[in-house]
């Protein structure tokens, strides 16, 4: 009787192996450079990825003073004295300075965001199948 589950495990195993590099056959051989010539013609041809002419996509700068936060005022407050000089914290120091997003940018990561994660899950696959 452990001789037939253990059998019957083993063809199970070996139905997994074939049915993935199958799959991961698939995509070498076919899925990945379909996605591959995809992408490179969305990026050579789609009007969103092409370059300006212009620089003024980006929007104003704009200055927005902010008051300090509590662990700031309290670095600044304790600061530590190194060689005359307060010691650097720039982890806990905010720039006022707010730059507008590059709408354009964004939709480029979004459109690239999903395909790269699709490639990755295809590429797991073949990662199994090695």
């Amino acid at each position: 009787a452990a001789k037939a589950e253990k059998s019957a495990s083993m063809v199970a195993v070996d139905a997994l192996r074939q049915r993935i590099a199958a799959e991961a056959e698939l995509i070498v051989q076919e899925t990945m450079p379909n996605k591959v010539a995809e992408l490179t013609r969305l990026i050579e041809e789609e009007e969103l990825f092409k370059f300006p002419d212009k620089d003024d996509v980006i929007g104003a700068v704009q200055y927005q003073p902010q008051a300090a936060s509590k662990k700031r005022k309290l670095e600044e407050d304790n600061g530590v004295v190194e060689g005359g000089a307060m010691s650097h914290t720039s982890s806990l120091i905010k720039s006022d300075i707010v730059f507008e997003c590059n709408q354009i940018v964004l939709q480029q990561q979004n459109i690239l965001k999903r395909e790269i994660q699709a490639c990755l899950q295809m590429l797991s696959k073949v990662k199994i199948w090695i």
